[in-house]
């Protein structure tokens, strides 16, 4: 299992990982402005998610961190800006949380 810290870490990375992404697409399919509009929510959600209080990070932790339905967790990060709008690193967070204990 992840710690909070490694938990917090893994999900900046991802969230960056997929932003970059998301970036790649939009140099590919300029027509298409959802692309960089996710890219600019997921390098938001990225940053907040490096200020969220360490109790929602460890349900997290617990439920995401031995990946083993890891593309489960990429398609909801993919999703961001097309079908998910998060408002914020935590809703992002506990929609993870619940994407996981219901899936």
């Amino acid at each position: 299992m992840l710690t909070i810290k490694e938990a917090r870490e893994h999900l900046v990375m991802d969230l960056q990982g997929t932003a970059d992404w998301r970036r790649r697409l939009a140099t590919e399919q300029p027509a298409d402005t959802r692309n960089i509009e996710a890219a600019e929510m997921l390098d938001k959600l990225a940053g907040e998610v490096k200020t969220l209080d360490d109790a929602t990070f460890d349900s997290y932790a617990h439920l995401w961190g031995d990946y083993t339905n890891g593309e489960t967790h990429f398609e909801v990060l993919r999703a961001i800006g097309f079908s998910c709008y998060p408002a914020t690193a935590g809703q992002l967070v506990k929609q993870l949380i619940a994407h996981r204990s219901i899936g």
